[in-house]
Formats: C-alpha cells, sequence, structure tokens
C-alpha cells in the first residue's frame, strides 16, 4: 500500500478495512471490488463483474483450520466455539468495524469452498500464463 501511495508501483489488491482510511483520506482511489455485489462502504465503486472481469471475482474469507486427522470431536467443538463467538454482539460490531461481514459455515462446507476456490484460481493463473521465477 505503502508502494502505491509513494508511486512505486501502480496497484495493489488489498482488503477494503485495511485500504479504507487511505481511500477515505484521497491518498488511494479505489477501482473497482472483487465481491459479487458493491461494497455498502464504497457504493460508487463497480464491482470487477460490473467493470467486464466476471473471472476475477472473489470474497474474501477467513476461517479455522485445524491438522489433518483432528478428531471429529475436538473439530465438532471448535465450530460450537466459534459459532458462539460470532453470535457475540461485541464479536459482530468489531468485525463490522473491519469492513468484516461473519458469515458462518460448517466445516464440510468450509472444506468444500477450499477446494473449488483452490480449483478456480489455478485455473485463473493458468491461464495468465504466469510463470514462476526460477
Amino acid at each position: 500500500m505503502q508502494d502505491v501511495i509513494g508511486g512505486h508501483i501502480a496497484a495493489c489488491i488489498s482488503t477494503i478495512g485495511t485500504l479504507l482510511p487511505s481511500i477515505q483520506s484521497n491518498d488511494l482511489r479505489a477501482l473497482v471490488t472483487s465481491a459479487p455485489s458493491r461494497s455498502s462502504v464504497l457504493p460508487n465503486v463497480p464491482t470487477f463483474r460490473e467493470a467486464g472481469y466476471p473471472a476475477l471475482e472473489s470474497l474474501e474469507r477467513f476461517g479455522l483450520i485445524v491438522p489433518a486427522g483432528t478428531p471429529v470431536d475436538t473439530v465438532d467443538q471448535l465450530y460450537k466455539s466459534v459459532r458462539e463467538a460470532l453470535a457475540a454482539e461485541s464479536v459482530r460490531v468489531g468485525m463490522l468495524g473491519l469492513c468484516l461481514e461473519p458469515v458462518q459455515a460448517s466445516p464440510a462446507e468450509f472444506s468444500r469452498l477450499i477446494a473449488s476456490e483452490t480449483q478456480h484460481w489455478a485455473e485463473v493463473v493458468k491461464a495468465s500464463g504466469f510463470q514462476p521465477m526460477e
């Protein structure tokens, strides 16, 4: 972000919560957002889909990940604890203050999402022609 503000690089992709102060102070200009719909915080900024790049649509997600083989009862207890935390008003308000909207997914739903996102972004990277540096 500092390199964009300083004119050393042309653009960056980051979270709205991270960039919002710099956007509000006119140090940065938001060009697009990656969510399926416009942000309530930046309602005048189009989405990638609206700008003609639907393949770049993406949501930022945070989740709790444990090692493979973690006992099911441990996973279930962690899931229950996270659900309870996300239901707390103070947690919800804190997350919204960071421009994060709490959404709950079961461990199975989150696993499917990770697999789907991995496949999608692998295809985007391949289509871009990107080659790793040697």
